[in-house]
């Protein structure tokens, strides 16, 4: 399910990241998020992500789709996520705390210096 979700082209869904509602918010209200999401807006970000054929498992009854959807999300967020989120989390708040300073002391250039080569500063425009 989880795979399905990825267009070949590497999108996915909108719904399937919601803006989080606080800083740090918990898998569970983010979840509900997705799952609480409309018919009409999980149809349309579905149709946006996949540019040619929608995988078979994302197509029928809107709240069957969401429903398999969520319950895959939850098994991996407990499988693979859970388990070690504390020590993921650290590692994210401090490349964060160090993206920060690095935009505040040299500018936007170096802060996004050493990310993937596809993203780059020039001249103002990212």
């Amino acid at each position: 399910m989880l795979t399905a979700l990825v267009s070949p082209d590497g999108r996915i869904p909108d719904f399937l990241a919601p803006r989080p509602p606080t800083e740090s918010p918990a898998f569970d209200d983010e979840i509900a998020v997705v799952g609480a999401t409309p018919a009409a807006e999980m149809r349309r970000d579905i149709a946006a992500a996949f540019s040619a054929e929608i995988p078979a498992v994302l197509i029928g009854p809107a709240r069957a789709v969401r429903t398999r959807t969520v319950q895959a999300l939850s098994q991996y967020w407990s499988t693979c996520l859970q388990p070690d989120w504390a020590r993921i989390r650290a590692v994210l708040d401090g490349d964060v705390d160090y993206r920060a300073q690095q935009l505040s002391h040299f500018g936007a250039r170096k802060m996004f210096e050493h990310l993937d080569s596809r993203v780059r500063w020039d001249d103002g425009v990212l």
